[in-house]
């Protein structure tokens, strides 16, 4: 083992220095994840109040399997991936469920199949969902003999116990979504395997409903199969989105339609009672539209950003659109990389080169500095959708993955590689349109050797969850420098930093103390006297409504007991 990565500690000690603001952050723990034969990547992350999962995946190289593992934190070879010959070796999952202390519980592994991507929700029963999008293990076309097995996964629990998904191999690396459903002490509870014969652009993002209900979107260019329920695809670029049982069952699905276009969402997340997704649309020609039932969006040549609300019947309350504004030479880019809700905001973070103008309007909401990608949040409103906020980090190559508001600040993390000083994984604060920037993560030298960049992020509570990867002789994460000198390969760094002191100082809404909370028929109500923030969680620790409540307010929940700012209430 690398004794260099005897390490995952509790780093209370750690500060850094937020310049002018005065304020300090502190890492709750920071782990690697540090594959033998390859690269290891962090891939996502669920989380609510008592519960994290980390999704990674890892590279396996080669056939001697006894060299095919991957070590998490101090914890030795905690799993081994799939045998294979290919060159570029396969790609293998990796979910962890951590304590308190960064630790792991334990880990859920594929040791066959390929994971081109993967998402994951928490649920109520203190377990976890993951959608993943994979295929057979990879394989040297040039061999004759190297055929893979006819499984599209195989999956380890945390018992050791192995469970075969099959599919027949008909010569070509096609890739389906697999759902799983681990519980709290990493058993499989249950899977479903859905066909889609895709190429490895399809992508399945997930998200969990109050009750369980599973709703998974995504892009997709040929027609996916839930049982006997087909989804088609408008094109060879179109968005879809599913509802599921909590036993994996198909419900229903929601279909886009209008002219021809390019669209794709890119997030999903549950919140107020809605599903809320984001994600792309590019119009194949000038004039064409799309529709989110009765609601038309008309998007511009370029690729335009949109944000959507449904229903948990998969009926849309409203959807709008973020129209792309060209750079100064003329381009315009957008990648979406995450969505929030926050204090009445629909929160879309990415990267953008150029900028945006809500529909019908001219002023642009944000634009980047110049003609390199960079940073961006825009800002829709939860009640109507209206597009009314936007900020960008605007100085040079930048990504923005999660977003959430405090006060009148917008807060970001992501990373910057504007400069040498500069190279890392950044906390950005947005006063309006200036951005602050506070180096949470950074490669330690030589500088040549890469920089991290930010796989996820996730604010959750007074915390930042992040997953950053790099590739150097070690990180610094908060002015501790954790030691990769004898990596192989590019190496997942997986944290968890504590922001109550950067938030503490933050004028907010008030929490009153003095509302009155009481439980009504299928809701609860809300009496308060001037401003106040209301969070209500569920018994899992998820929160499952917030915003901000002016006078008097009904928020419909289904039955079951929940804790709204401290007090218990039993809704029937």
């Amino acid at each position: 083992m690398n004794k260099n990565l005897l390490f995952s500690m509790i780093l209370a000690a750690s500060a850094m220095s937020a310049g002018a603001q005065g304020f300090t952050a502190t890492a709750n723990w920071v782990t690697p994840i540090n594959a033998n034969n390859g690269i290891s990547t962090p891939e996502a992350v669920a989380a609510s109040d008592n519960n994290t999962f980390l999704v990674s995946k890892f590279v396996s190289k080669g056939n001697d399997n006894s060299l095919n593992f991957v070590n998490f934190g101090s914890q030795e070879k905690v799993a081994f991936g799939a045998p294979n010959k290919a060159t570029s070796g396969n790609d293998n999952l990796l979910l962890t469920k951590v304590n308190a202390d960064g630790t792991a519980a334990w880990h859920v592994y594929s040791k066959q199949g390929r994971v081109a991507n993967a998402s994951a929700a928490t649920t109520s029963d203190g377990g976890v969902v993951v959608a993943a999008v994979t295929s057979f293990t990879a394989f040297n076309a040039k061999e004759a003999t190297d055929i893979p097995a006819n499984s599209i996964l195989d999956i380890v629990d945390a018992d050791n116990h192995t469970t075969t998904i099959e599919k027949a191999f008909a010569g070509s690396a096609v890739y389906d979504i697999v759902v799983l459903k681990i519980s709290a002490d990493g058993h499989l509870d249950w899977f479903k395997h859905f066909a889609a014969d895709d190429a490895s652009s399809l992508t399945a993002k997930i998200a969990v409903d109050n009750a369980d209900n599973i709703y998974i979107g995504g892009q997709h260019a040929k027609t996916l199969s839930f049982g006997e329920n087909a989804v088609a695809a408008r094109s060879a670029k179109s968005l879809y989105l599913v509802k599921l049982d909590n036993a994996g069952n198909f419900v229903n699905s929601f279909d886009i339609s209008g002219t021809d276009a390019e669209d794709y969402i890119d997030a999903v997340t549950f919140a107020d009672g809605k599903i809320f997704v984001a994600g792309r649309v590019k119009a194949k020609a000038e004039g064409n539209t799309i529709a989110f039932a009765d609601i038309t969006l008309a998007p511009t040549t370029f690729d335009d950003v949109f944000a959507a609300a449904f229903s948990t019947d998969l009926v849309p309350v409203w959807a709008s659109i973020a129209n792309s504004v060209a750079a100064s030479d003329g381009k315009h880019t957008s990648q979406v990389k995450g969505i929030d809700v926050s204090e009445g905001f629909v929160l879309v973070s990415g990267l953008v080169k150029g900028g945006y103008t809500a529909a019908g309007a001219t002023d642009a909401v944000t634009m980047s500095s110049g003609t390199k990608l960079e940073g961006m949040v825009i800002g829709f409103s939860v009640a109507d959708g209206a597009l009314s906020k936007g900020v960008c980090v605007s100085e040079g190559i930048s990504g923005l993955y999660s977003a959430t508001i405090k006060g009148n600040k917008i807060y970001a993390f992501g990373y910057n590689i504007a400069n040498a000083d500069k190279q890392g994984s950044s906390l950005f604060e947005f006063d309006g349109e200036n951005a602050n920037e506070n180096v949470i993560a950074t490669t330690n030298e030589p500088a040549s050797a890469g920089y991290p960049t930010t796989f996820y992020a996730k604010f959750v509570n007074s915390s930042l969850l992040a997953g950053v990867r790099a590739k150097g002789k070690g990180i610094n994460v908060l002015g501790n420098v954790y030691d990769y000198t004898n990596q192989k390969d590019f190496t997942a760094t997986v944290m968890s930093i504590n922001l109550k002191d950067v938030f503490g100082g933050i004028s907010t809404t008030e929490t009153a103390n003095d509302a009155r909370i009481w439980a009504v028929s299928g809701a609860v109500k809300i009496s308060v006297a001037s401003p106040t923030s209301v969070a209500v969680y569920n018994v899992a620790g998820q929160i499952v409504a917030k915003r901000i409540v002016t006078d008097e307010t009904t928020i419909a929940l289904p039955a079951g007991f929940y804790i709204v700012n401290g007090k218990k209430v039993v809704v029937k």
